[in-house]
């Protein structure tokens, strides 16, 4: 079974290669005119759902039908939750609209983001904490480490998720048999709630997409209210910017989106970190109120955000920083087996197959044009080694060879013209 929520409907995808060119971490292929998703690579980051024309890139996640049906669902809010609506909601409103669709309750992530908030300081302050420390809060960006930049896993901060944090206080609030149920912003902690990157299993026993359920909320809205706990901090967590503003202020700094995310951890990789303390890193634009699975546009989210942020005017309610200041005391640093990848498992062919990897890409042309169906030159010489592809799946170097059976071919006919004569 696939670890993976992100995927691809074959009978819409018209082999354009936009997908192709877009994925951070060149993990999508066109072969005989269709996509396919090489699974190693992927992050989950739903940046192939957010620019495919034609609609044939989608996600795995639980109908709310599903979840509604579990032992005592409990529906979780992510901060980035209510930029989706009209500033002129409450939150309170919105809180109980949801709980009105058939949840046992409704629970704030924001509490579990100010936990995170709190004990990722605490690392920060410890004399032997790497610099940067690079949240791990967004699992895409995780996972682009383990991908990407596997020199950077040390730097990663190795605490649980605020949703996973959440989703144990309400197994302490309501009994073990509760499911918590995560309404998710995108694919990435649709993977994470099933294949969590700090734990060998996730208290979330369901994710529903916010955009299944946004027209349902709308029209709930007004059936009942619930008491918001959550706080300036927490809220904040669902755009850029906020975590890294509590965590270390002045200390740190934020980015947005997958493509700057890279090019950031690039520059950190190769050792040019400015002094920097702490990294927050969101695959998403505009953080998680850009997620794929969102409905509104992320810079109209993102003002609502800061809105309601302002509107709370407090941090948490005492109750809630009492029961977080607990919950410190049982946090613990969460440590995880690395997945890096590798051109072989056998460090012997993985050092051959590098060599010829490096030749092929001498011979290829090096335009990056990508009508091979790969995003670019090393990338097809990777395909070509792996036997994911062949020479001839680059339009030149199949077109040399065309051009050189031709002239063997005329000049064959031309010598046997001539010995006829």
């Amino acid at each position: 079974m696939t670890r993976h929520s992100v995927m691809l409907l074959e009978e819409r995808c018209k082999g354009c290669t936009l997908c192709v060119t877009r994925c951070p971490t060149e993990a999508i292929r066109v072969r005989g005119g269709k996509a396919f998703i090489i699974t190693e690579r992927c992050i989950d980051c739903g940046e192939c759902i957010r620019v495919c024309p034609h609609h044939a890139k989608s996600v795995r996640s639980d109908a709310l039908e599903a979840a509604l049906a579990l032992e005592t669902p409990v529906a979780m809010v992510a901060p980035s939750f209510y930029g989706q609506f009209k500033s002129a909601i409450p939150v309170e409103d919105l809180l109980g609209a949801l709980k009105s669709l058939g949840f046992a309750g409704v629970e704030e992530v924001a509490l579990g983001a100010e936990i995170v908030t709190e004990a990722t300081a605490r690392i920060l302050e410890g004399e032997d904490a790497p610099r940067p420390l690079i949240s791990s809060s967004c699992p895409a960006v995780v996972r682009l480490v383990e991908v990407r930049f596997p020199a950077l896993l040390s730097s990663l901060v190795p605490l649980p998720s605020p949703m996973e944090v959440a989703a144990r206080l309400i197994k302490r609030h309501y009994g073990e048999s509760a499911s918590p149920v995560f309404i998710t912003p995108c694919p990435a902690k649709i993977t994470d709630s099933r294949h969590p990157l700090f734990a060998s299993a996730s208290s979330v026993a369901a994710a529903v997409p916010v955009r299944d359920l946004f027209a349902a909320v709308v029209k709930a809205v007004g059936r009942g209210r619930v008491d918001s706990t959550a706080g300036k901090t927490g809220i904040l967590w669902g755009r850029s910017g906020g975590e890294s503003r509590s965590v270390a202020p002045g200390e740190g700094i934020a980015v947005d989106g997958i493509r700057n995310v890279s090019l950031l951890l690039e520059k950190i990789d190769s050792g040019n970190s400015e002094g920097i303390s702490f990294i927050e890193a969101m695959a998403c634009p505009g953080g998680c109120v850009g997620g794929a699975l969102q409905v509104e546009n992320p810079f109209m989210a993102r003002s609502r955000l800061a809105a309601r942020a302002e509107q709370a005017g407090r941090e948490s309610s005492e109750a809630s920083r009492t029961e977080k200041r607990e919950f410190l005391l049982e946090t613990r640093v969460m440590t995880r087996e690395n997945r890096v990848m590798a051109l072989d498992a056998d460090p012997a062919r993985a050092l051959e197959k590098l060599e010829r990897l490096e030749a092929l890409t001498e011979d290829l042309p090096a335009l990056d044009c990508g009508s091979c169906g790969a995003p670019n030159c090393r990338a097809l010489a990777e395909d070509i080694v792996q036997g994911r592809g062949k020479e001839t799946d680059c339009v030149f170097v199949l077109r040399s060879k065309i051009r050189k059976l031709t002239e063997e071919m005329i000049a064959l006919d031309d010598q046997r013209g001539s010995i006829g004569t």
